[in-house]
């Protein structure tokens, strides 16, 4: 399934916050955005190389779904929970 999301822009974080929340969950990455799933503690390879699969696609498909003028502001990270923790803090104080 293709879906599109407007790029984040100064005056839209609210619905894109919404958007991307939903396409990540379509892409079964948005417990890991929240914190709610982590890091397997186990040596589980399978699981292990799954869990950090998916954790590169949230961090991919936020940042390619944000606009050229503020991927700035997470272009220094690769985890996509600190990235949304930083866009809603960038974001919601303008």
């Amino acid at each position: 399934m293709e879906c599109s999301v407007e790029h984040l822009e100064a005056d839209n974080y609210s619905s894109w916050r919404t958007d991307m929340k939903v396409l990540l969950m379509e892409r079964n990455c948005w417990r890991i955005v929240t914190g709610t799933e982590t890091k397997p503690e186990d040596e589980n390879y399978k699981e292990l190389r799954d869990f950090n699969s998916r954790k590169d696609k949230a961090y991919s498909t936020i940042y390619l779904n944000v606009s050229k003028a503020y991927r700035c502001v997470i272009d220094d990270i690769e985890d996509p929970v600190a990235a949304w923790k930083r866009l809603e803090e960038h974001l919601r104080s303008n």
